[in-house]
C-alpha cells in the first residue's frame, strides 16, 4: 500500500469500508466492507479495471491486498450489485468467470428491470443495438477520442449478456442469488437477518420505483431506436451517432430529424437506471453508515417518480443517523444538494467514488456545498485521494487516504483529461563562455543531452488552451534526443533509395524550419544524398517562392517529395467539394465536413490548380535519423509475401487482396484481433489494412464483430525486432495517414498543428521500420457495404495495387489510381451525398515516405 495520511474524530464503533481506486475513467464504484468476520463487495468499477492501468492497481490486486490473500478465490460473504450501469457492473463478470471472487450470497439488480424489461425486435440490428446499449449508460464527457467512444460502445454492447452470464454462473456454483425487486420481497428480510451481526439494512427502492424506472428505460429504448434509425439513413457510423445523441447538434446550421430532436429533448440521461440503485446501510447505532449507489435524491429526472423518491429519502433519514455517508451518484448535481444535506444534520464524514476523468463528478456545486457548510465536514474522494479507508470503531471515525489531502474542494479541470498533447518549444541557454566544440547550429536537436554542460538551462515554452485552470507538465530529458545524429554516424555511406536507380525527383523543403528540427548535420547529410542521387532539392520559404521554384525546376521531373512535417512545409486545408455540390450536401454528414489535408498542390507544375506530378511526403518526427532512414528506404516488391487485416464488415477487401502479388494471409476481425498478428506477418512487403481508424488515436486500428469493436492491429504488433524494409502499406482506415493531432476542418491554419510521433502513430512507426511508402487517408474513409461493392474506397484500393503490380512506384501507383478514379466517377452513384463521398475519397489519399 501507499503511505497513508489519516485524520481522526469522535464517534463510536467497529468496521472498515474501503473505497477502491477506480482509475482514470469517468465515474465508477467499487467498495469493500470488512466487519465482524464478514466481507461485502459492492459493485465492480469498470471493465478495464480487471487489469488496471499505469499508476492504478487492478481491482483484483486491490482486493487481494486488502484481504491479505495473494492467490486463490477471494471468499465474500456477500456481493452486491447496485444497478445495471457499466461503471458498477464493471469487472465483476470477469472476476466471477475467472473465480477471482467466490461470494456465498449475491444481492443483484434484476436483469430484466435493469435493462428495461425486454428489448424489442428492433434490437436485432447489430449497429442499432450497439449504440442503443451505450445510450443506456451515463454519457461520456465531450471531447474524448473516437477510440475511447468506440471502446465504450463495444463494452456496452456486450455488457447485458455478460451480466446475465455472471448471474447464471454464480447460481451454478452454488451462490445464493437474490434479485432485488423491492423491499416487500421476503428474501430481503431473510438477507437482513443473515447479516444481522453487522447491522445490514436494505433501505430501497420500492418495487413501484423499480417498475416505473424499468418502463422509462423501455420507452427510452424505443425513442433511441427511432433516433438511431433516422441518423443511420445519413450513413453515420456508430461513434458519430453516439456523439449526436449525447452531445446534441454540433452544427446549428444543420437541421436534425424530428426523432433526434425529440430524443435530445429529455431530462436525465441514465437517470432511470440510477434510480433503481440498491441503497443499504451497515453498522449499528452511532456506527451506522449509508451507502447509496447512484440514487438521484436531489433530482429524480424520471417523470412520475417524485413521490416515490421523496418517500425513499424519508425512509433513509428515519433509518439513521449515520456516522458516514457515501455521496450518491459520484457526487453529481442530481444526487446531492443543500436540501438533501440538510436531512443529515448529524453526519460529518462523507466519501465520493469516481474516476479521474469527468469534470462533473464530483459536481463543483456539491464540493462548494461541503466546503461552505456551517458544520465543518470531512470528506475523501477517489479521484484526488486514490484508494481510501473509513474506519468506524469504538466511538471514532478515521479516514485514511493514499494520496492528496482530505476535504479537497477543488473541482476537476473541465478539460484536464481530454487534452491533446500540448505543443512545446524547447531551447537551451548555455552558460557564459564559448559553446562546446560539438555544438551544431541548433543547440538542442543537433546534439545529445549528455553533451550539454551541467549548468546549461533547458527552457520549455508550452502552448496551453486558455480555458484550462491547471495543467501538469512532465519533462523527461533522455540521454539522446530523438533528433540527435551522433558523431559516430558515417554520413558519407548513406545513399538515396539504397543505391537503386530512381527517376529524377524534385525534393522540397523549408531549410530553416527543417534545420531547426533535425539539426545541421542531419540536414546537410540529406541534401548531399539527394544531390548525389541525381535529384534536385528545392529550398524555399514562403508560398510564392515555393511554387515559383517548383515550376522553374520541374522539367524532366517524375515526382515531388516533400521533406518535413506540416510545420515545415504546410499541407493544404482542402475543401473537396465543388461549390455547387457543397450547397446540396450537409457538411455535418461527414466527420471532417468534407475538408481534408492534401499535398497534391505541390504537384501542380503549371499553375492550373491541378496536380500533374505524383507527390509523397517524408515526415521528420524531429529526428534526423528518422528522415534519413526514409530517404534510404529500399523497394522490396520482389518479396513474394503479402499480409492483410480487414474488418469483418468490409468483405470487398477480399477481392482487393487477391490482386496483391505473392502468397500470404488476410486476417478478419472477429474472431481475429491484434493477438493473432504474428511477427512473421511483417515479413510481407505488401501490407493492406481495411479497418477503422481514429482522428485522435493513431496507435491502433479496429474491426467489428457481433460484440462491437475488435482491436485488429496496434503498435505492440510493431515492437521488438520487427522490420518492414522496403514494404509498401495501403490502409483504408479513417485518418490512417494523419500525421498531426488536428484534423483539417478543426485546424486554425496550415501552420498551427501538432505533429504526431512514432510512439503515437502506426503510419510513422511503419516508416521508422523501413517501409518505402505508407498510403492512406487524412480524413474519414468510406467503404461500399452493399450492391456491387465497387464504389467509394474500393476503386482506389483496387487500382493502386493493380498499378503497383505492374511496376509503378507507390507514389506513382496512387497517382494513377486517382486518375482512373476520376475517369469513372461517380462509380454508379447518383445522389449528391454519394458524389460528395467520392470527391473526398479522391482528394484525401496521400503517400507518406519516399514512395519511389
Amino acid at each position: 500500500m501507499h503511505h497513508t495520511k489519516a485524520v481522526a474524530y469522535q464517534a463510536e464503533g467497529a468496521m472498515q469500508i474501503h473505497f477502491l481506486d477506480v482509475g482514470q475513467s469517468q465515474y465508477g464504484d467499487c467498495i469493500l466492507i470488512q466487519a465482524n468476520s464478514r466481507t461485502i463487495l459492492i459493485d465492480g468499477a469498470h471493465k478495464g479495471d480487471f487489469t488496471g492501468s499505469s499508476g492504478h492497481l487492478s481491482i483484483p490486486a486491490q482486493l487481494r491486498e486488502l484481504m491479505d490473500q495473494p492467490e486463490g478465490p477471494l471468499e465474500l460473504s456477500l456481493l452486491i450489485l447496485t444497478h445495471c450501469h457499466s461503471d458498477h457492473i464493471g469487472c465483476l463478470p470477469e472476476m466471477v468467470e475467472r473465480e477471482v471472487i467466490a461470494p456465498k450470497v449475491a444481492l443483484v439488480a434484476d436483469e430484466f428491470a435493469g435493462y428495461g424489461l425486454a428489448l424489442g425486435s428492433d434490437a436485432s440490428d447489430r449497429l442499432r443495438f450497439r449504440v442503443l446499449a451505450s445510450l443506456q449508460e451515463e454519457p461520456l464527457a465531450p471531447g474524448l477520442s473516437d477510440a475511447t467512444v468506440q471502446a465504450f460502445i463495444s463494452d456496452a454492447a456486450s455488457q447485458r449478456d455478460l451480466y446475465i452470464e455472471m448471474i447464471e454462473t454464480l447460481e451454478q456454483r452454488g451462490t445464493r442469488v437474490v434479485r432485488y425487486r423491492g423491499l416487500d420481497d421476503p428474501e430481503i428480510s431473510d438477507l437482513e437477518e443473515q447479516f444481522r451481526n453487522i447491522g445490514l439494512k436494505v433501505l430501497g427502492p420500492s418495487a413501484e420505483q423499480i417498475v416505473l424506472c424499468a418502463e422509462t428505460i423501455a420507452q427510452f429504448d424505443r425513442d433511441a431506436v427511432d433516433a438511431i434509425a433516422s441518423l443511420q439513413a445519413g450513413d453515420l457510423d456508430d461513434v458519430a451517432i453516439y456523439r449526436t445523441l449525447t452531445d446534441g447538434n454540433p452544427t446549428p446550421d444543420v437541421i436534425l430529424p424530428d426523432a433526434v430532436l425529440d430524443f435530445l429533448d429529455r431530462p436525465g440521461a441514465g437517470a432511470a437506471k440510477n434510480n433503481q440503485s440498491i441503497v443499504i446501510s451497515v453498522g449499528k447505532g452511532a456506527n451506522r453508515c449509508l451507502l447509496t449507489g447512484d440514487m438521484q435524491f436531489a433530482e429524480a429526472e424520471v417523470e412520475g417518480l417524485e413521490n416515490e423518491m421523496a418517500a425513499l429519502l424519508d425512509h433513509v433519514v428515519e433509518a439513521g443517523p449515520y456516522a458516514f455517508i457515501k455521496l450518491p451518484h459520484h457526487a453529481s448535481y442530481n444526487a446531492f444538494e443543500e436540501h438533501v444535506l440538510s436531512r443529515f444534520p448529524d453526519t460529518r464524514f462523507f466519501g465520493m467514488s469516481t474516476g479521474r476523468n469527468g469534470a462533473a463528478h464530483p459536481n463543483p456545486k456539491v464540493l462548494r456545498l461541503l466546503r461552505n457548510s456551517s458544520n465543518p465536514l470531512i470528506w475523501a474522494r477517489t479521484d484526488k485521494n486514490g484508494q481510501f479507508t473509513v474506519d468506524v470503531s469504538r466511538g471514532q471515525v478515521r479516514i485514511s487516504i493514499t494520496e492528496g489531502e482530505l476535504s479537497d474542494p477543488q473541482p476537476k479541470p473541465r478539460d484536464e483529461l481530454v487534452l491533446e498533447p500540448a505543443t512545446a518549444i524547447s531551447t537551451v541557454t548555455m552558460p557564459a563562455g564559448p559553446p562546446p566544440a560539438s555544438l551544431g547550429g541548433n543547440p538542442i536537436s543537433g546534439m545529445a543531452a549528455s553533451q550539454l554542460p551541467a549548468d546549461a538551462i533547458l527552457e520549455i515554452t508550452a502552448k496551453i488552451p486558455a480555458l484550462l485552470k491547471r495543467v501538469t507538465i512532465t519533462v523527461d530529458i533522455e540521454q539522446n534526443t530523438v533528433g540527435a545524429v551522433s558523431a559516430s554516424d558515417d554520413m558519407t555511406k548513406r545513399y538515396l533509395g539504397n543505391r537503386r536507380v530512381l527517376p529524377r525527383l524534385l525534393f522540397l523543403t523549408d531549410p530553416q524550419r527543417l534545420r531547426r528540427k533535425i539539426g545541421d548535420a542531419g540536414y546537410d547529410t540529406a541534401r548531399t544524398m539527394i544531390e548525389e542521387g541525381g535529384s534536385t532539392l528545392v529550398e524555399a520559404t514562403g508560398e510564392e517562392a515555393t511554387f515559383t521554384k517548383i515550376r522553374n525546376s520541374a522539367t524532366g521531373v517524375k515526382g515531388v517529395v516533400i521533406l518535413g512535417d506540416y510545420n515545415v512545409v504546410p499541407a493544404l486545408i482542402y475543401d473537396v467539394l465543388p461549390p455547387d455540390l457543397r450547397d446540396r450536401v450537409s457538411a455535418n454528414s461527414d466527420p471532417d465536413r468534407f475538408v481534408v489535408w492534401s499535398d497534391q498542390r505541390y504537384g501542380d507544375v503549371d499553375g492550373d490548380g491541378l496536380g500533374e506530378l505524383p507527390v509523397s511526403r517524408i515526415p521528420d518526427c524531429s529526428s534526423a535519423a528518422f528522415l534519413l532512414g526514409c530517404l534510404t528506404a529500399e523497394d522490396n516488391r520482389t518479396t513474394p509475401i503479402k499480409f492483410a487485416s480487414r474488418n469483418a464488415e468490409r468483405p470487398f477487401a477480399d477481392n482487393v487482396f487477391r490482386r496483391l502479388g505473392g502468397r500470404g494471409q488476410m486476417l478478419v476481425s472477429g474472431p481475429d484481433d491484434f493477438g493473432n498478428v504474428r511477427t512473421g506477418h511483417f515479413d510481407a512487403r505488401q501490407l493492406y489494412f481495411m479497418l477503422h481508424g481514429s482522428d485522435t488515436d493513431g496507435t491502433r486500428f479496429w474491426g467489428e464483430d457481433d460484440g462491437g469493436a475488435v482491436e485488429a492491429v496496434n503498435l505492440t504488433n510493431l515492437a521488438g525486432a520487427i522490420k518492414a524494409h522496403g514494404a509498401t502499406v495501403l490502409t483504408g482506415c479513417c485518418w490512417g495517414a494523419l500525421t498531426v493531432q488536428e484534423i483539417a476542418t478543426r485546424a486554425s491554419d496550415h501552420w498551427a498543428v501538432t505533429p504526431r510521433t512514432v510512439a503515437s502513430s502506426l503510419a510513422l512507426r511503419f516508416l521508422e521500420l523501413g517501409a518505402l511508402a505508407y498510403v492512406g487517408c487524412t480524413g474519414a474513409h468510406y467503404s461500399p457495404l452493399d450492391g456491387q461493392l465497387n464504389f467509394f474506397g474500393e476503386p482506389i484500393h483496387r487500382s493502386f495495387w493493380t498499378a503497383f503490380a505492374a511496376g509503378a512506384a507507390p507514389a506513382q501507383a496512387l497517382f494513377q489510381a486517382k486518375q482512373a478514379y476520376i475517369r469513372d466517377m461517380p462509380h454508379g452513384r447518383v445522389t449528391a451525398p454519394e458524389w460528395a463521398i467520392e470527391y473526398k475519397i479522391l482528394r484525401q489519399f496521400t503517400c507518406l515516405g519516399l514512395g519511389w
